[in-house]
């Protein structure tokens, strides 16, 4: 809310349009002389697979593999960002004009409320086993007839570590208050 204090209150043209210019003007404002909104993502993927296959008890076809999988992710927002509970109280002082340019003190006062730095770290990890054997059993006129037997166990992790700034949701333009998730992990077991 822009105060009437303001020597920016636009009280002429609230008063034009038929609003009140004894009231606080609520307005959305993009803060272009303070630069892009810019975020960052840096991730790193680690794979390793391991198998063997072969033939057992003379007609046994066996395969079996081992997969570990790994993202690691961290997220920040170098610049652009700011900190609803310091930018607000500042814009309500009256000094802002978010109708045109500011002056550089002002444009200081209002930098000073900007967030930058890390945001988030998150790392997923899937890892497990599967395997299988098949054989044939007998022949028919029309074709072999076989059996399989195979199973399938996989873990996935995932912990994602917010920081307390955006934990608290106190970035303008963020998506709220958003909660660390960490040790959150299942089981997955597959036999056929």
């Amino acid at each position: 809310l822009l105060p009437t204090t303001s020597p920016y209150y636009p009280a002429a043209f609230i008063a034009s349009v038929g609003g009140d210019p004894t009231k606080p003007v609520e307005f959305l404002w993009r803060m272009k002389e303070f630069g892009p909104r810019t975020s960052e993502a840096d991730n790193d993927a680690y794979r390793a697979v391991g198998g063997l296959q072969g033939t057992i008890f003379k007609n046994w076809d066996y395969a079996v593999a081992f997969n570990w999988t790994e993202n690691e992710q961290s997220e920040s927002n170098p610049s652009g960002y700011f900190r609803e509970s310091a930018l607000f109280p500042l814009i309500a002082t009256g000094v802002v004009n978010p109708f045109g340019d500011n002056t550089e003190a002002v444009r200081n006062q209002v930098l000073a409320t900007q967030v930058s730095g890390d945001i988030r770290k998150s790392t997923a990890t899937n890892y497990g086993f599967d395997g299988k054997v098949s054989t044939e059993l007998f022949k028919l006129p029309a074709g072999s007839v076989a059996m399989a037997l195979g199973g399938d166990w996989h873990k996935e992790e995932l912990d994602i570590i917010n920081t307390e700034l955006y934990q608290s949701g106190d970035i303008i333009g963020g998506s709220g208050a958003i909660p660390s998730l960490e040790g959150a992990n299942r089981d997955v077991w597959a036999i056929y």
